[in-house]
């Protein structure tokens, strides 16, 4: 199986995932629109660090160090979710 890097080359692969990023962002705010503040902001968190990282990795898509700046954001996706999944859980316990 060939994975995604493979398939559409590193600079490729930025744009796959700046792409789908934006459709992830697009439906973020399509589901934001049926909860309260407190999710609405936990999200909106999270969404600032994808746009962040998405900005870093597309600014160095270039660079031969690229794939270092690549893992060195991927944090910030996973901080992104605990944002969703923290601003949902507390939003549906205050109501």
């Amino acid at each position: 199986m060939k994975s995604i890097p493979v398939l559409f080359s590193e600079e490729g692969t930025t744009y796959w995932i700046a792409g789908f990023t934006a459709i992830h962002v697009l439906t973020a705010f399509l589901f934001m629109t049926k909860l309260g503040w407190v999710a609405r902001a936990g999200i909106l968190g999270g969404l600032i660090l994808l746009i962040y990282a998405n900005i870093l990795v597309l600014k160095h898509r270039k660079d031969p160090a690229a794939p270092d700046v690549t893992l060195r954001v991927l944090p910030y996706f996973h901080v992104a979710m605990v944002l969703y999944a923290t601003g949902i859980g507390v939003g549906a316990l205050t109501g």
